[in-house]
């Protein structure tokens, strides 16, 4: 998924500004004029007042599950999506935050989205009419694999569907989570060996120290 960004930036004006950066939902333009959105061609992205910021984290996290101004990186899993029998009525099949599948017209391939993968079976070769092409209905056996999706994405997804098996995959943790994970660990570490006598703190360090070795 592209990435997701919200920051403060100075306008030729010399006006501070929030700009939102986040990757295309059909149903996102809507909510954002509501807010005041203003959509910027050019740098394909939008602009908003600076008092705003609350609400752009909640459109991020409704739409995407992902809120891009938290202190510690997104818990991300793999999706498996045991896909048959599902039918899709339209060119493109809108899932978990972002287009699993599309057609671009009638006699084309149903092609996977961003970070997705068709790991088995497939659709129909065609589908639809030349006007309002359609994917149709998955192949028996078909396999979807979407990678790095939220978490609560995941779950929620998983919660609602009936007809067709949704599978977790788990995810090697990504180093900038690992990083911060270790940080807040040394940090509470801390914190206790400050209620401990020194020769207490003594020992806890030296077992600290000979856990590590070996530790590249």
């Amino acid at each position: 998924m592209s990435s997701i960004e919200i920051k403060t930036v100075t306008m030729k004006d010399g006006s501070q500004r929030l700009k939102l950066l986040t990757p295309y939902h059909p149903d996102l333009p809507a909510r954002l004029r509501k807010l005041g959105g203003e959509w910027n061609d050019t740098t394909k992205a939008w602009y908003f007042a600076t008092d705003l910021s609350a609400q752009l984290r909640q459109v991020c996290v409704d739409f995407f599950a992902i809120d891009p101004l938290a202190d510690t990186p997104p818990d991300l899993v793999d999706v498996r999506i045991d896909a048959y029998p599902l039918y899709e009525s339209g060119d493109t099949y809108w899932a978990l935050g972002r287009a699993l599948l599309r057609r671009p017209g009638r006699d084309n391939d149903v092609k996977p989205g961003d970070g997705v993968s068709i790991i088995s079976g497939g659709f129909s070769s065609s589908g639809g009419s030349r006007n309002n092409p359609k994917i149709g209905y998955a192949d028996e056996g078909t396999v979807l694999l979407v990678r790095g999706v939220p978490r609560s994405a995941a779950l929620a997804f998983q919660a609602e569907q009936a007809d067709y098996t949704i599978t977790l995959v788990e995810q090697a943790p990504p180093p900038a989570l690992l990083l911060a994970q270790a940080k807040a660990a040394a940090g509470s570490l801390a914190s206790l060996l400050k209620k401990l006598d020194v020769e207490q703190r003594h020992t806890v360090i030296s077992e600290l120290i000979a856990s590590l070795e070996g530790v590249e």
